[in-house]
């Protein structure tokens, strides 16, 4: 009994181009999606033009929260329980 070697032709080794460029378009839309994501986020600070009196066209925050004590307010609230008590 002789085993014979059958050699695959060389035309039938070789991958068709389709998954590379499947690949290649993925790859692409990939990039869009996360250009678009990356570029539609606001990553920096908006400065905002701004003088007193103007109306903000958005809400602003204050990054973090400061208290002040009026001297205006005081003096009314002295003056306001002064006057309850006399």
């Amino acid at each position: 009994m002789r085993l014979v070697h059958k050699t695959v032709s060389p035309a039938a080794t070789r991958s068709s181009p389709r998954p590379r460029v499947a690949l290649a378009i993925s790859i692409g839309v990939l990039t869009a999606v996360l250009l678009t994501v990356v570029l539609s986020v606001d990553l920096l600070p908006r400065v905002y033009n701004l003088k007193e009196g103007d109306v903000a066209p958005v809400a602003i925050k204050a990054p973090r929260n400061n208290t002040y004590v009026s001297q205006i307010r005081t003096r009314q609230a002295r003056d306001a329980a002064a006057a309850q008590r006399a």
